[in-house]
Protein backbone atom coordinates (compact mmCIF):
# COMPACT_ATOMS: atom_id res chain seq x y z
CA UNK A 1 0.00 0.00 0.00
CA UNK A 2 2.44 2.58 1.19
CA UNK A 3 4.93 2.12 -2.21
CA UNK A 4 1.73 1.74 -4.30
CA UNK A 5 0.69 4.51 -3.28
CA UNK A 6 3.52 6.72 -2.20
CA UNK A 7 5.97 5.92 -4.78
CA UNK A 8 8.41 8.44 -3.43
CA UNK A 9 8.61 7.33 0.34
CA UNK A 10 12.20 5.45 0.01
CA UNK A 11 14.01 8.85 -1.59
CA UNK A 12 11.98 10.88 1.20
CA UNK A 13 13.30 9.21 4.31
CA UNK A 14 16.55 9.39 2.97
CA UNK A 15 16.61 13.11 1.59
CA UNK A 16 14.66 14.05 5.01
CA UNK A 17 17.40 12.45 6.66
CA UNK A 18 20.24 14.42 5.16
CA UNK A 19 18.49 17.61 5.50
CA UNK A 20 17.68 16.85 9.16
CA UNK A 21 20.98 15.92 9.84
CA UNK A 22 22.52 18.94 8.52
CA UNK A 23 19.99 20.84 10.10
CA UNK A 24 20.82 19.80 13.76
CA UNK A 25 23.77 22.33 14.59
CA UNK A 26 21.27 24.66 13.70
CA UNK A 27 18.76 23.32 15.98
CA UNK A 28 21.19 22.56 19.06
CA UNK A 29 22.53 25.91 18.76
CA UNK A 30 18.98 27.49 18.67
CA UNK A 31 17.66 25.00 21.87
CA UNK A 32 20.19 25.62 23.84
CA UNK A 33 19.60 29.61 23.50
CA UNK A 34 23.19 29.98 21.90
CA UNK A 35 22.92 33.30 20.56
CA UNK A 36 21.10 34.45 23.82
CA UNK A 37 23.80 33.33 25.65
CA UNK A 38 26.61 35.28 23.00
CA UNK A 39 24.59 38.56 23.61
CA UNK A 40 24.10 38.19 27.33
CA UNK A 41 27.76 37.23 27.99
CA UNK A 42 30.06 38.39 24.98
CA UNK A 43 28.57 41.46 23.75
CA UNK A 44 26.42 42.42 27.14
CA UNK A 45 23.02 43.19 24.68
CA UNK A 46 20.72 45.07 26.50
CA UNK A 47 17.01 43.56 27.65
CA UNK A 48 15.44 44.84 24.16
CA UNK A 49 18.34 43.16 21.67
CA UNK A 50 18.05 39.63 23.83
CA UNK A 51 14.16 39.57 23.80
CA UNK A 52 14.92 40.08 19.66
CA UNK A 53 17.10 37.07 19.54
CA UNK A 54 14.41 34.84 21.71
CA UNK A 55 11.76 35.84 19.32
CA UNK A 56 13.71 34.75 15.89
CA UNK A 57 12.52 31.77 15.25
CA UNK A 58 8.81 33.11 16.28
CA UNK A 59 9.27 35.97 13.72
CA UNK A 60 9.92 33.48 11.04
CA UNK A 61 6.72 31.30 11.93
CA UNK A 62 4.88 34.61 11.68
CA UNK A 63 6.01 34.74 8.13
CA UNK A 64 5.52 31.34 7.21
CA UNK A 65 1.97 31.86 5.24
CA UNK A 66 3.70 34.46 3.28
CA UNK A 67 6.26 31.67 2.09
CA UNK A 68 3.76 29.39 1.77
CA UNK A 69 1.72 31.66 -0.56
CA UNK A 70 4.76 32.76 -2.56
CA UNK A 71 5.47 28.82 -3.12
CA UNK A 72 2.07 28.18 -4.53
CA UNK A 73 1.99 31.14 -6.54
CA UNK A 74 4.83 30.52 -8.59
CA UNK A 75 4.41 26.92 -8.99
CA UNK A 76 7.32 25.87 -7.18
CA UNK A 77 7.87 22.51 -5.43
CA UNK A 78 8.01 22.24 -1.66
CA UNK A 79 11.77 20.62 -1.59
CA UNK A 80 12.73 23.08 -3.84
CA UNK A 81 10.87 25.96 -1.92
CA UNK A 82 12.39 24.90 1.41
CA UNK A 83 16.39 24.57 -0.78
CA UNK A 84 16.73 27.80 -1.29
CA UNK A 85 15.30 29.25 1.73
CA UNK A 86 18.34 27.00 3.54
CA UNK A 87 20.50 28.47 1.05
CA UNK A 88 19.61 31.71 1.99
CA UNK A 89 19.91 31.68 5.95
CA UNK A 90 23.88 29.93 4.80
CA UNK A 91 25.39 33.21 4.40
CA UNK A 92 23.20 35.05 7.27
CA UNK A 93 25.18 32.93 9.50
CA UNK A 94 28.40 33.53 7.89
CA UNK A 95 27.73 37.12 8.27
CA UNK A 96 27.03 36.75 11.99
CA UNK A 97 30.75 34.58 12.13
CA UNK A 98 32.66 37.60 11.06
CA UNK A 99 30.37 40.19 13.49
CA UNK A 100 32.34 42.98 15.55
CA UNK A 101 29.37 44.19 17.12
CA UNK A 102 26.21 43.36 18.77
CA UNK A 103 24.39 45.17 16.28
CA UNK A 104 25.30 43.19 13.10
CA UNK A 105 25.25 39.92 15.40
CA UNK A 106 22.01 40.25 15.75
CA UNK A 107 21.12 41.52 12.37
CA UNK A 108 22.22 38.43 11.08
CA UNK A 109 21.16 35.70 13.55
CA UNK A 110 17.54 37.07 13.69
CA UNK A 111 17.55 36.78 9.69
CA UNK A 112 19.30 33.05 9.81
CA UNK A 113 16.83 31.91 12.20
CA UNK A 114 14.00 33.47 10.89
CA UNK A 115 14.51 32.15 7.61
CA UNK A 116 15.05 29.21 8.50
CA UNK A 117 11.94 28.74 10.85
CA UNK A 118 9.76 29.55 8.04
CA UNK A 119 9.51 26.13 6.56
CA UNK A 120 7.76 24.13 8.92
CA UNK A 121 4.42 24.51 7.11
CA UNK A 122 6.28 22.91 3.59
CA UNK A 123 8.07 20.19 5.65
CA UNK A 124 5.10 19.16 6.86
CA UNK A 125 3.42 19.18 3.24
CA UNK A 126 6.08 17.01 1.80
CA UNK A 127 5.16 14.39 4.94
CA UNK A 128 1.45 14.57 3.98
CA UNK A 129 2.56 14.00 0.24
CA UNK A 130 5.22 11.22 0.58
CA UNK A 131 4.77 9.37 3.63
CA UNK A 132 1.81 7.37 4.75
CA UNK A 133 -0.62 8.28 7.26
CA UNK A 134 -0.36 4.94 9.22
CA UNK A 135 3.09 5.17 10.03
CA UNK A 136 3.66 9.16 9.65
CA UNK A 137 4.46 9.86 13.22
CA UNK A 138 6.84 6.36 13.56
CA UNK A 139 8.80 7.61 10.60
CA UNK A 140 8.89 11.30 11.47
CA UNK A 141 10.17 10.64 14.75
CA UNK A 142 12.68 7.71 13.93
CA UNK A 143 14.63 10.55 11.34
CA UNK A 144 14.34 13.16 13.69
CA UNK A 145 15.35 10.74 16.82
CA UNK A 146 18.85 10.48 14.53
CA UNK A 147 18.93 14.00 13.84
CA UNK A 148 18.59 14.87 17.86
CA UNK A 149 20.70 12.45 18.35
CA UNK A 150 23.54 14.15 16.29
CA UNK A 151 22.71 17.45 17.85
CA UNK A 152 23.01 16.06 21.17
CA UNK A 153 26.65 15.39 20.13
CA UNK A 154 26.79 18.78 18.45
CA UNK A 155 25.57 20.16 21.03
CA UNK A 156 28.05 18.63 23.65
CA UNK A 157 30.79 19.79 21.94
CA UNK A 158 29.43 23.72 21.75
CA UNK A 159 29.29 23.04 25.54
CA UNK A 160 32.67 21.95 25.24
CA UNK A 161 34.21 24.25 22.90
CA UNK A 162 32.80 27.19 24.65
CA UNK A 163 34.93 27.14 28.02
CA UNK A 164 35.75 30.97 27.12
CA UNK A 165 32.72 32.61 25.03
CA UNK A 166 34.89 34.91 23.07
CA UNK A 167 35.45 31.01 20.85
CA UNK A 168 31.75 31.00 19.38
CA UNK A 169 32.81 32.37 15.83
CA UNK A 170 34.31 28.54 14.72
CA UNK A 171 30.71 27.30 16.24
CA UNK A 172 28.97 29.77 13.97
CA UNK A 173 30.58 28.92 10.29
CA UNK A 174 29.99 25.25 11.23
CA UNK A 175 26.74 26.13 11.08
CA UNK A 176 26.52 28.10 8.05
CA UNK A 177 28.44 25.20 6.61
CA UNK A 178 26.28 23.00 7.49
CA UNK A 179 22.84 24.94 5.67
CA UNK A 180 24.46 24.78 2.65
CA UNK A 181 24.92 21.08 3.03
CA UNK A 182 20.71 20.85 4.08
CA UNK A 183 19.69 22.80 0.87
CA UNK A 184 21.62 20.79 -1.25
CA UNK A 185 19.89 17.20 0.08
CA UNK A 186 16.19 19.48 0.09
CA UNK A 187 16.96 19.95 -3.62
CA UNK A 188 17.29 16.21 -4.03
CA UNK A 189 14.13 14.89 -2.78
CA UNK A 190 11.23 14.61 -4.98
CA UNK A 191 7.65 16.56 -3.90
CA UNK A 192 4.84 18.30 -5.67
CA UNK A 193 4.20 22.10 -5.74
CA UNK A 194 0.87 23.58 -3.97
CA UNK A 195 -2.57 24.41 -5.17
CA UNK A 196 -3.22 28.35 -5.24
CA UNK A 197 -6.19 29.57 -4.14
CA UNK A 198 -5.34 32.24 -1.35
CA UNK A 199 -5.96 35.50 -3.07
CA UNK A 200 -3.25 36.89 -0.14
CA UNK A 201 -0.62 35.46 1.74
CA UNK A 202 -2.42 35.87 5.42
CA UNK A 203 -6.01 34.64 3.82
CA UNK A 204 -5.53 31.19 4.86
CA UNK A 205 -6.16 32.46 8.24
CA UNK A 206 -10.04 32.58 7.65
CA UNK A 207 -9.54 28.88 8.15
CA UNK A 208 -9.78 29.57 12.45
CA UNK A 209 -13.65 30.98 11.78
CA UNK A 210 -14.63 28.62 8.86
CA UNK A 211 -13.20 25.38 10.44
CA UNK A 212 -14.15 25.79 14.07
CA UNK A 213 -12.56 22.57 15.62
CA UNK A 214 -9.59 23.62 14.15
CA UNK A 215 -9.85 27.29 15.64
CA UNK A 216 -10.06 26.34 18.78
CA UNK A 217 -7.47 24.01 19.61
CA UNK A 218 -5.37 26.75 17.68
CA UNK A 219 -6.56 29.46 20.34
CA UNK A 220 -5.70 27.03 23.52
CA UNK A 221 -2.35 26.20 22.13
CA UNK A 222 -1.51 29.53 21.70
CA UNK A 223 -2.18 30.22 24.99
CA UNK A 224 -0.20 27.26 26.44
CA UNK A 225 2.66 27.86 23.58
CA UNK A 226 2.51 31.19 24.85
CA UNK A 227 2.91 30.23 28.65
CA UNK A 228 5.73 28.06 27.25
CA UNK A 229 7.58 30.63 25.67
CA UNK A 230 7.70 32.86 27.76
CA UNK A 231 9.69 30.80 30.50
CA UNK A 232 12.56 29.94 27.86
CA UNK A 233 15.00 33.01 28.06
CA UNK A 234 13.85 33.33 31.47
CA UNK A 235 15.61 30.04 32.35
CA UNK A 236 19.23 31.26 30.91
CA UNK A 237 18.63 34.41 32.67
CA UNK A 238 17.72 32.41 35.85
CA UNK A 239 21.09 30.40 36.05
CA UNK A 240 23.41 33.00 33.90
CA UNK A 241 22.71 36.00 34.94
CA UNK A 242 24.05 35.52 38.96
CA UNK A 243 20.98 37.84 39.57
CA UNK A 244 19.36 34.57 41.57
CA UNK A 245 22.29 33.14 43.71
CA UNK A 246 23.74 31.29 40.21
CA UNK A 247 26.13 32.44 38.16
CA UNK A 248 26.61 28.99 36.12
CA UNK A 249 29.35 29.16 33.12
CA UNK A 250 28.52 28.89 29.41
CA UNK A 251 29.44 24.49 30.00
CA UNK A 252 27.20 24.58 32.31
CA UNK A 253 24.54 26.64 30.85
CA UNK A 254 24.77 24.71 27.87
CA UNK A 255 24.23 21.18 29.78
CA UNK A 256 21.06 22.61 31.69
CA UNK A 257 19.68 24.37 28.50
CA UNK A 258 20.55 21.89 25.67
CA UNK A 259 22.70 18.46 26.55
CA UNK A 260 20.21 17.73 29.28
CA UNK A 261 17.23 18.03 27.87
CA UNK A 262 17.99 16.90 23.93
CA UNK A 263 19.18 13.53 25.90
CA UNK A 264 15.66 13.52 27.20
CA UNK A 265 14.25 14.18 23.96
CA UNK A 266 16.54 11.62 22.13
CA UNK A 267 15.00 8.93 24.75
CA UNK A 268 11.78 9.30 24.30
CA UNK A 269 11.29 10.77 20.73
CA UNK A 270 10.60 7.17 19.41
CA UNK A 271 7.52 6.52 21.82
CA UNK A 272 5.98 9.65 21.23
CA UNK A 273 5.99 9.10 17.47
CA UNK A 274 4.33 5.90 18.23
CA UNK A 275 2.07 7.41 20.07
CA UNK A 276 1.07 9.72 17.72
CA UNK A 277 -0.33 7.28 15.27
CA UNK A 278 -2.52 5.32 17.93
CA UNK A 279 -3.33 7.64 20.42
CA UNK A 280 -6.57 10.78 19.93
CA UNK A 281 -4.56 13.87 19.29
CA UNK A 282 -6.12 16.07 22.34
CA UNK A 283 -4.60 13.10 24.93
CA UNK A 284 -1.75 12.71 23.58
CA UNK A 285 -1.64 16.95 23.61
CA UNK A 286 -2.74 17.15 27.18
CA UNK A 287 0.03 14.25 28.80
CA UNK A 288 2.49 16.35 26.57
CA UNK A 289 1.45 19.44 28.49
CA UNK A 290 1.82 17.71 31.84
CA UNK A 291 5.31 17.30 31.62
CA UNK A 292 6.10 20.64 30.73
CA UNK A 293 4.26 22.04 33.81
CA UNK A 294 6.56 20.04 35.99
CA UNK A 295 9.60 20.98 33.74
CA UNK A 296 8.67 24.64 35.10
CA UNK A 297 8.01 24.22 38.36
CA UNK A 298 11.43 22.24 39.32
CA UNK A 299 13.66 24.39 36.80
CA UNK A 300 12.99 27.60 39.35
CA UNK A 301 14.13 26.11 42.06
CA UNK A 302 17.16 27.26 42.69
CA UNK A 303 18.61 24.22 43.20
CA UNK A 304 20.84 22.35 40.78
CA UNK A 305 19.60 18.92 41.16
CA UNK A 306 15.90 20.04 40.78
CA UNK A 307 17.20 22.10 37.41
CA UNK A 308 18.66 18.49 35.89
CA UNK A 309 15.37 16.90 36.72
CA UNK A 310 13.54 20.13 35.27
CA UNK A 311 15.79 20.12 32.77
CA UNK A 312 15.19 16.34 31.46
CA UNK A 313 11.43 16.61 32.29
CA UNK A 314 12.07 19.62 29.41
CA UNK A 315 13.31 17.27 26.91
CA UNK A 316 10.56 14.45 27.65
CA UNK A 317 8.16 17.47 26.72
CA UNK A 318 10.01 18.79 23.75
CA UNK A 319 10.14 15.15 22.36
CA UNK A 320 6.46 14.94 22.19
CA UNK A 321 5.56 18.66 21.08
CA UNK A 322 8.32 18.26 18.37
CA UNK A 323 5.63 15.46 16.64
CA UNK A 324 2.67 17.16 17.33
CA UNK A 325 3.82 20.61 16.39
CA UNK A 326 4.94 19.58 12.91
CA UNK A 327 2.05 16.69 12.26
CA UNK A 328 -0.62 17.34 14.41
CA UNK A 329 -2.58 19.06 10.87
CA UNK A 330 -2.26 16.21 9.13
CA UNK A 331 -5.14 14.59 11.55
CA UNK A 332 -7.48 17.03 10.60
CA UNK A 333 -6.54 18.87 7.54
CA UNK A 334 -7.87 17.87 4.01
CA UNK A 335 -4.73 16.85 1.71
CA UNK A 336 -4.76 19.70 -0.26
CA UNK A 337 -4.93 22.15 2.59
CA UNK A 338 -2.41 20.92 4.78
CA UNK A 339 0.35 23.50 4.06
CA UNK A 340 -2.86 26.52 4.76
CA UNK A 341 -3.96 24.83 7.69
CA UNK A 342 -0.09 24.38 8.96
CA UNK A 343 1.05 27.80 7.92
CA UNK A 344 -1.76 29.24 10.46
CA UNK A 345 -1.06 27.24 12.95
CA UNK A 346 3.05 28.52 12.66
CA UNK A 347 1.72 32.32 12.25
CA UNK A 348 -0.22 32.46 14.94
CA UNK A 349 2.72 30.08 17.04
CA UNK A 350 4.86 33.36 15.69
CA UNK A 351 2.97 35.79 16.72
CA UNK A 352 2.71 34.15 20.06
CA UNK A 353 6.68 33.52 20.01
CA UNK A 354 7.22 37.21 19.54
CA UNK A 355 5.28 38.75 22.06
CA UNK A 356 5.81 36.15 24.87
CA UNK A 357 9.93 37.26 25.17
CA UNK A 358 8.90 40.75 24.91
CA UNK A 359 6.77 40.77 27.76
CA UNK A 360 8.62 38.48 30.20
CA UNK A 361 11.24 40.71 30.14
CA UNK A 362 9.15 43.40 30.30
CA UNK A 363 7.33 42.22 33.90
CA UNK A 364 10.55 40.91 34.99
CA UNK A 365 11.57 43.55 36.72
CA UNK A 366 7.74 44.07 38.48
CA UNK A 367 6.52 40.72 38.96
CA UNK A 368 10.00 38.76 39.49
CA UNK A 369 11.27 35.84 37.40
CA UNK A 370 9.39 33.10 40.04
CA UNK A 371 5.55 34.82 39.89
CA UNK A 372 6.02 34.79 35.90
CA UNK A 373 7.29 31.10 35.91
CA UNK A 374 4.27 29.68 38.01
CA UNK A 375 1.63 32.20 36.21
CA UNK A 376 2.68 30.81 32.98
CA UNK A 377 2.28 26.77 35.09
CA UNK A 378 -1.02 28.29 35.47
CA UNK A 379 -1.83 29.35 32.00
CA UNK A 380 -0.53 25.68 30.60
CA UNK A 381 -2.83 24.24 33.28
CA UNK A 382 -6.07 25.67 31.76
CA UNK A 383 -5.18 25.13 28.34
CA UNK A 384 -4.82 21.55 29.05
CA UNK A 385 -8.54 21.60 30.80
CA UNK A 386 -9.55 23.05 27.75
CA UNK A 387 -8.46 20.31 25.18
CA UNK A 388 -11.43 18.17 27.28
CA UNK A 389 -13.90 19.32 24.91
CA UNK A 390 -12.33 17.77 21.88
CA UNK A 391 -11.46 14.31 23.12
CA UNK A 392 -13.99 12.72 21.07
CA UNK A 393 -14.22 14.48 18.11
CA UNK A 394 -14.71 12.16 15.37
CA UNK A 395 -12.01 14.22 13.08
CA UNK A 396 -8.88 13.08 15.76
CA UNK A 397 -10.55 9.41 15.83
CA UNK A 398 -9.36 9.03 11.95
CA UNK A 399 -6.59 7.65 10.77
CA UNK A 400 -6.60 7.17 7.53
CA UNK A 401 -6.97 9.98 5.15
CA UNK A 402 -9.41 11.83 3.48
Amino acid sequence: MSKLHYPHLNKTQRGELWRTLFMSPVRAAGMSGLFLLIALQFFNAPSEIKALIAAAPFIGLLLSPVLVYLVARFDVSVTRAISVVLFISAPCMMFVTFSTSYISFVIGSVLCISLTATIPPLVTALWRQNIPTDVRGKKFSFINWISMGAALVVGGFFAYWLKDISRYRPIMFFISISLFMASFAAYRIPSQSLNHTNKHPFSALSLLWKDSLFGYVCVFWFLLGFANIATIPLRIEFVASGKYGMAYSPTMTLVLMQVIPQFANLVSMLLWGKLFDKLRFPILRMGINIFFIFSILLFFIPNLACQVTGSFIFGIATGGGFIAWNLWVTKIAPHDKTADYMSVHTCLCGFRGIIAPFLAYHFLSGLGIYTIAWTCTGLIIIATIMFIPTINSKRFACTQEK
